[in-house]
């Protein structure tokens, strides 16, 4: 994982991330259809997120959230997907 931060302006902070996943077993992921085949990849995917979290007062707090993960090896031979994946969210908490 390699992570940036920056705070633009003092209620912001921007966050970039950075994920390699690779398995350490990878025999102990298989694919189930009619029979189950073992995965023989340890590469399964590279993610990139950015986050931005904003303060906006003492109560409340906003998160929003872009993700976007493109599979390898070991994610096809596991899932039999090729299309690469991705998320956005708007979180929110609330301090009372």
């Amino acid at each position: 994982m390699v992570r940036l931060k920056f705070h633009p302006i003092e209620p912001v902070s921007l966050n970039f991330f950075y994920y390699q996943f690779r398995l350490q077993d990878p025999a102990a992921f298989t694919r189930i259809n009619n029979l189950a085949t073992p995965v023989t990849s340890t590469n399964y995917a590279d993610e990139y997120d950015v986050i931005i979290d904003w303060n906006v007062n003492s109560h409340l707090f906003l998160a929003l959230v872009g993700a976007y993960a493109i599979p390898h090896d070991a994610a096809i031979q596991q899932t039999g997907g090729k299309e690469n994946w991705s998320l956005g969210m708007l979180m929110g908490s609330i301090k009372f």
